[in-house]
């Protein structure tokens, strides 16, 4: 499950066989509300939408892309950490989450912290 602390949000990937975990930092004056309300636009159209919508945190560490496909909400969850210089360091983790419109989408959208784990 993912957590959401007062220093940012930890995310642990949801992929089987793969962990990632990074420290998200949230906007200073308004915490994860963006993402809420990202969220909660999902579930006000969930009976579909085109197109792709998507949501990146502060600093890029998180972002998600959402489609509405074959009567679900697909969810595609990126983890990035950044290296200290300019190159290529640093690792990148995407997993792909397939949620139901209905319920499970409506308690994303009370409580992100709420995305399946699996």
């Amino acid at each position: 499950m993912s957590r959401i602390r007062s220093s940012g949000l930890l995310l642990p990937s949801p992929s089987s066989g793969l962990r990632a975990i990074r420290t998200v930092v949230h906007s200073y004056s308004t915490g994860f509300a963006d993402l809420a309300g990202f969220f909660a636009q999902l579930e006000q159209d969930w009976r579909g939408w085109d197109d792709v919508r998507s949501w990146r945190s502060l600093e890029g560490d998180l972002s998600i892309e959402a489609r509405h496909q074959f009567g679900h909400v697909q969810l595609r969850v990126t983890l990035r950490a950044y290296g200290p210089g300019w190159g290529n360091d640093g690792w990148t983790a995407s997993a792909n989450l397939t949620i139901d419109p209905g319920e499970q989408l409506s308690q994303i959208a009370t409580d992100p912290s709420c995305l399946p784990s699996r």
